[in-house]
């Protein structure tokens, strides 16, 4: 009776619920395995996730990273013609390739 009691001097007005219980001593047995078969489990469904591979693409090819790439095939390509060019070309643009990537 203490929560009939309490509930009725409250000022607030509460929801029409279809579940046949009272809120003092709750559900019955059979009325919760009803209403689990219908409903399901109270849980949150778990949030949808990225990828591995796509954050590390993200990581490789996002952002700053790319003017690194970018300056590697650069540098890349000064090299390839120096070495055309030259026998003996200087190592200053193949140590940027391995230092950029």
């Amino acid at each position: 009776m203490y929560c009939y009691t309490v509930l009725t001097s409250c000022m607030l007005s509460l929801p029409a619920i279809d579940y046949d219980d009272t809120l003092c001593q709750g559900l019955n047995v059979e009325r919760a395995k009803e209403i689990l078969a219908r409903d399901g489990l109270n849980q949150l469904t778990p949030p949808k996730t990225t990828s591995e591979w796509i954050k590390f693409c993200k990581q490789m090819f996002g952002g700053f990273a790319i003017l690194l790439w970018i300056g590697a095939i650069l540098c890349f390509i000064a090299y390839s013609i120096l070495a055309s060019i030259s026998e003996d070309p200087p190592g200053d643009n193949a140590s940027l390739i391995i230092a950029y990537t």
